[in-house]
């Protein structure tokens, strides 16, 4: 399900001077943060039984260690084709500043064709092993986020990266400003230079947005320990915050920020609301640092734009190959039916016996009373819930459900429960191998967690439909990213749904599943409304952290309107997102890849037996075309009308109806149940 997290980053984004930091550190697609699926020790009474805790994944086969001599070697492989690529670019730079009046016979005389291609091998390789580095350091990290070896390592990992980027500035900077018949003359030479066709295609878009060579190298070296260093300033805090919870029975507990998050979907509201005002404190200690990282990172980025002549939402666009026009549409179209979210969250606060929600209700289980009323089990071992999504997915096809299970034969899965572990879920996988991994920071088999594994477990699969890709074919905007993990999802809460004759069992699901509909519809809108004024507002002058704070208020205020008692104004320092300096506006997309796979799932039954060749062929294409290319291909849709969007939150709203309905069949909880 949806969240956050601190690992995400988008494929292949390469809009910006720091575009080989980002390539690199762009190892997981998924979600985690403050959420049910970031649970750390959630402690429900809705079941008899306990469940906690999953299994451990299996890294070694990728490295022994962090300080392994496996592990070194690869890097220092990577060291040495940086230096030899250095050598190859001296052979593009001196051709740069007339490359656009250069003919395909002038580049075969002068050697400039060979170049470029022995460039491009050569790149790939690096790319392959160091990106692998990459992946291990941050799986490292997220089992112990005090890990110093691991944050070493991935330091250690970007500051290569940005060298790398230096020494193939001038090959992208060629490709993108030469003619067409040299691109094609390029793409012809081999298998290696054939599959960066797509991405030449779409840098060729920014050819007017680049600086000189000199500038952009100056930039890409600068970034390091200057803009990407605010990012690894806000993980590094966010890593040792410890926060003060008062737990049911009254004692207290001290708790990192995993720990902490588990807390707020559990059944009591004084434990809840206890959670988010330990993480809201411990936060405000940092208040300044937050500011100060926000600030650099943002008045960077505009700076930036400014000298490239980029308006703001033009590099997160380029990097979700979509147009305006339908960003527009899609957040037009959401907003105008956000009341169906609203409605969610009323129908939630009436059987909690509450007026309105508070901001630590958002992850609130169904009121334990209900459940004790009824004597359900609630909970799935993990064994079960992986053979529940096996099941589920394998009606669509054998192959997804055998997938399922090679992913917990294999130990590619990790869900032990440990207080040192970040926040969170992901998805990620190692680019030597070809193998994904999946991450929980906790497992404790409540109908959410189900949900998440069955999420993460399709960003996996969309992962393996693409292994045998060249690697550049699999660089994926975020917003199709979560093309396949919302579908298994989607799946898997209507098994879930067709299992159980029980009415609160039934409302369970449907009260998980409705998590979506509040996140989707109002929360990252309200992300995306703070991020644009923050960007607006950060153009005049710097933000202090109160200034930071109502503007998050606002935004919170605007969507979610009056379905909510309080809002959450320090939100602009918890959640992760607005750190990550390689992406920008990492929020839109969520809810454009929740829609959009939304729309592919009810192609269902209009394809029959040809939906899952259909499926998979979709996936395949999704490193490879524009988003809106790519929608009109395979469901003959345009994405740039109401129309599709508003078919998608049909569905939607049919959830929601089922969710009120089966909500209004259960006798509310009298009065405020809760102590506050």
């Amino acid at each position: 399900m949806f969240t956050s997290s601190h690992f995400v980053r988008a494929k292949g984004s390469y809009c910006g001077s720091a575009v080989m930091i980002g390539f690199i550190l762009s190892t997981v697609r998924g979600v985690s943060g403050n959420s049910r699926c970031a649970a750390g020790t959630c402690r429900s009474v809705l079941a008899e039984r306990t469940v906690e805790g999953g299994p451990s994944w299996v890294l070694s086969s990728e490295y022994p260690s962090l300080e392994s001599v496996e592990l070194r070697s690869d890097l220092d492989r990577v060291r040495d084709l940086v230096k030899e690529l250095a050598r190859v670019e001296n052979g593009i730079s001196g051709y740069l500043d007339n490359c656009e009046q250069l003919s395909v016979s002038e580049c075969q005389d002068n050697g400039v064709l060979d170049a470029l291609t022995l460039s491009s091998k050569l790149k790939s390789e690096a790319e392959i092993l160091l990106r692998n580095v990459g992946v291990f350091s941050s799986c490292e990290k997220s089992v112990d986020g005090s890990n110093t070896d691991a944050r070493k390592k991935s330091l250690e990992v970007q500051e290569v990266a940005a060298r790398l980027g230096e020494v193939t500035l001038s090959k992208d900077l060629f490709l993108m400003r030469c003619t067409d018949d040299l691109v094609s003359e390029f793409l012809s030479a081999n298998n290696e230079t054939k599959a960066e066709a797509a991405h030449i295609r779409r840098q060729r878009k920014l050819r007017d947005s680049r600086l000189s060579l000199q500038e952009e190298k100056l930039a890409t070296s600068l970034s390091v320990n200057g803009h990407s260093s605010w990012g690894t300033m806000y993980s590094t805090i966010s890593g040792t915050i410890q926060c003060d919870i008062t737990l049911a029975d009254g004692s207290k507990e001290r708790v990192g920020l995993a720990t902490a998050a588990g807390y707020l979907d559990n059944p009591s509201e004084a434990v809840r609301r206890s959670a988010f005002e330990g993480i809201r404190d411990s936060w405000a200690v940092h208040e300044e640092s937050c500011a100060a990282a926000l600030n650099s990172m943002v008045g960077w980025r505009l700076d930036m734009y400014k000298r490239r002549g980029l308006h703001f939402l033009d590099t997160p666009l380029h990097q979700n190959r979509m147009t305006r026009k339908t960003l527009d549409t899609m957040l037009r179209v959401v907003e105008d039916r956000s009341e169906l979210a609203r409605r969610v969250l009323r129908t939630k606060a009436k059987l909690l016996g509450k007026e309105k929600l508070d901001a630590w209700d958002l992850f609130a289980p169904v009121p334990a009373e209900l459940a004790e009323s009824q004597e359900i089990d609630g909970r799935y071992t993990f064994e079960e819930a992986v053979q529940l999504i096996k099941e589920s997915v394998g009606s669509i096809d054998p192959e997804m459900g055998d997938f399922v299970q090679l992913m917990a034969d294999k130990g590619w899965i990790e869900a032990r429960k440990a207080s040192q572990k970040v926040p969170g879920a992901y998805q990620t996988e190692f680019s030597k191998s070809r193998t994904p991994r999946v991450y929980l920071s906790d497992y404790n088999g409540g109908a959410g967690h189900v949900l998440t594994l069955a999420h993460e477990l399709g960003h996996a699969f969309h992962s393996w439909t693409m292994r045998e890709l060249a690697l550049p074919e699999t660089y994926l905007g975020m917003n199709v990213a979560e093309t396949a993990s919302i579908f298994f999802e989607t799946v898997v809460s209507g098994a879930l749904l067709e299992r159980t004759t029980n009415e609160l069992e039934r409302l369970r699901i449907l009260w998980a599943a409705c998590e979506n509909a509040s996140a989707f519809l109002l929360n990252i809108p309200a992300r995306f409304r703070f991020e644009e004024q923050l960007h607006i507002q950060r153009e005049k002058q710097s933000l202090t952290p109160s200034e930071l704070s109502s503007l998050m208020e606002q935004a919170w205020t605007n969507q979610y309107q009056d379905s909510l008692a309080t809002v959450q104004p320090f939100f602009w320092q918890s959640k992760l997102h607005f750190y990550i300096t390689g992406v920008c506006f990492y929020n839109f997309p969520y809810t454009f890849g929740w829609l959009l796979a939304l729309g592919v799932y009810n192609q269902r039954d209009r394809l029959g037996d040809k939906f899952f060749d259909a499926y998979k062929a979709l996936l395949r294409d999704t490193g490879k075309l524009d988003t809106e290319e790519l929608v009109l291909a395979h469901l003959n849709e345009d994405i740039g009308e109401d129309a599709f969007w508003n078919k998608s939150l049909d569905s939607v709203e049919r959830i929601v109806t089922e969710f009120e309905t089966q909500a209004s069949m259960l006798k509310p909880i009298p009065g405020q149940v809760y102590d506050a």
